[in-house]
């Protein structure tokens, strides 16, 4: 039997028996997984509920505290998880065919009728691992812009969304950036829309050098991309931008065997008197406007700033 590493290696494991947990926590790490094992419904609950846990769930039908029905209708019910989906497989002792579309309906994903045997298990992650590797990328191509790899439009603004409702109740900073490369239609006209997308791909890979692990970076529309910065006054996020925006200057980009110069004009805006998104995004435009006008390739900040 083939055994291969997985880059999603983790899965929870809820089972009371202490024979029964061992001998799957065996077979698991046979398999090139690594186990979180949990004895009871209550402890496998707490543990599904921590952040980045397990996407891949082993559940016993009979535990106390919690059995593994009432856990599958408590993860489906879960506003938290319809957005992080796990995908449960019930251990069951009960074979009849009443039991498992009771367990199936419950939200379970599959099952497995004790005894099996290492290669029914193995089959059943399989089977699991390539719904959960579909989901992720349905979810990236549905959150991402498929030239730039960047989020898109609709991604960047919901982000943007959270940030500002963050800073309405902790008091928190936040700064954003809209960048415009200049003269872009001047590259497409010139070198080709070939050279323009390949421009477009080398200045979003340049900016994400630029930032710091939780900033986030999205294509706002056309060669416009928007950038958040959270915790960053207008002094922080000027420091940022200006690295940017020399960043993308100080090297021609290459396109075939072509050099094009580019050049970036950035408006920023930093949050304050609990502004909406509309307000603050047209702040920024309305610098980068103003850096456009006074000559491209600078940042820009408005003088009227409410900074908290």
């Amino acid at each position: 039997m083939e055994i291969m590493k997985h880059s999603a290696n983790q899965i929870l494991v809820a089972e009371d028996d202490y024979t029964s947990r061992r001998l799957l926590e065996i077979r698991l790490n046979k398999f090139g997984y690594d186990v979180i094992s949990t004895c009871d419904g209550k402890e496998a609950w707490t543990k599904i509920n921590v952040p980045d846990s397990p996407n891949m769930i082993i559940l016993d039908w009979m535990m106390p505290g919690l059995s593994g029905i009432e856990i599958c209708k408590k993860i489906r019910s879960s506003e938290i998880f319809k957005e992080r989906y796990k995908y449960i497989i019930l251990l069951t002792g009960k074979g009849a065919r009443e039991d498992i579309i009771a367990g199936l309906d419950s939200g379970a994903d599959d099952y497995l009728t004790k005894p099996f045997d290492d290669t029914e298990l193995l089959m059943r992650i399989r089977s699991g691992r390539r719904i959960l590797d579909l989901q992720k990328k349905l979810e990236y191509s549905a959150t991402h812009d498929a030239l730039t790899g960047l989020l898109n439009r609709g991604a960047i603004l919901n982000s943007l969304e959270k940030e500002l409702s963050r800073c309405k109740r902790t008091d928190a900073q936040l700064s954003i950036g809209l960048l415009d490369i200049d003269f872009f239609k001047r590259v497409n006209d010139t070198y080709g829309h070939i050279a323009g997308d390949d421009v477009l791909k080398e200045i979003s890979r340049r900016i994400q050098s630029c930032i710091r692990d939780y900033d986030l970076v999205g294509r706002y529309g056309g060669e416009e991309i928007l950038i958040i910065t959270p915790n960053s006054n207008q002094e922080q996020a000027v420091n940022i931008f200006e690295r940017m925006r020399k960043t993308i200057k100080n090297k021609s980009m290459q396109s075939g065997k072509k050099e094009i110069s580019i050049t970036a004009s950035i408006g920023i805006a930093t949050y304050g008197n609990h502004m909406n998104m509309k307000h603050f995004i047209q702040i920024a435009d309305d610098a980068l406007y103003t850096a456009k006008k006074n000559g491209r390739d600078q940042i820009c900040c408005p003088e009227n700033i409410i900074q908290l």
